[in-house]
């Protein structure tokens, strides 16, 4: 199947609920933001085997970590998800049995986060798999800015800071292939949950910002393992 066919079986679907998506046919998509809505975007990318080495190329994982990774970024400026593009670059011997898997997951996390697909583009070639998303979020009034934040605030971070290093590390010496700076802790330790924090990542939810009163700032749940090394 090229790839026309496969965003039209298996992307196109995903845009159903958004009229300016033109169902994917055509050269760009139109959006009209609800009045009263102000539009923040991000962007971030996933690469297959990049940073942790051991053949993470599941389509159920590729699909959760680039759509969380970037939900965290709007929900830490206080925005909800509404819209996003897709671009997904994989090997050509790719089987369309992994296009539906990630099409699938997608499908899910669209409903349960609010969000729609739009656009993109579908290339395939050499490896590594390579997905990178952007999203368009909606906030009414002020967001919530890195420069807005003073002396005397109070941080908030969800999670644990740290796990998603810890689980690269230990993944990377399983693979044989460990990271420049090491860890405190024997890869035969028994962590379990580790595995979530890196490749399922939660986002906070932009719902509770009314919750933060003055003062208070909600830190961006990081799910990098580079980005958490440091506190090590």
């Amino acid at each position: 199947m090229d790839e026309h066919a496969r965003i039209a079986q298996f992307l196109a679907p995903l845009a159903e609920a958004e009229p300016g998506a033109l169902g994917l046919k055509d050269d760009a998509a139109l959006l009209r933001p609800p009045p009263g809505k102000t539009l923040v975007v991000t962007t971030d990318s996933v690469i297959a085997g990049h940073p942790c080495p051991d053949g993470r190329e599941r389509p159920q994982q590729v699909a959760v970590k680039l759509m969380r990774r970037n939900l965290s970024d709007l929900a830490a400026m206080g925005a909800a998800p509404w819209r996003y593009t897709l671009n997904l670059h994989t090997p050509k011997a790719t089987k369309d049995a992994w296009f539906a898997k990630f099409a699938g997951v997608l499908a899910a996390e669209q409903q349960r986060f609010g969000l729609t697909l739009i656009g993109g583009d579908c290339t395939s070639g050499t490896r590594p798999i390579h997905a990178t998303m952007t999203c368009f979020g909606l906030i009414e009034g002020k967001p919530l800015l890195r420069s807005g934040a003073k002396a005397g605030d109070i941080l908030y971070a969800s999670g644990t800071i740290g796990d998603a290093a810890l689980d690269c590390w230990r993944s990377a010496v399983r693979s044989k292939s460990p990271p420049q700076r090491a860890l405190p802790c024997s890869p035969a330790t028994r962590l379990p949950s580790l595995a979530s924090r890196w490749a399922l990542p939660s986002p906070a939810s932009p719902r509770r910002r009314s919750t933060f009163p003055t003062g208070c700032w909600p830190m961006r749940p990081s799910c990098s393992p580079r980005a958490t090394a440091a506190a090590w």
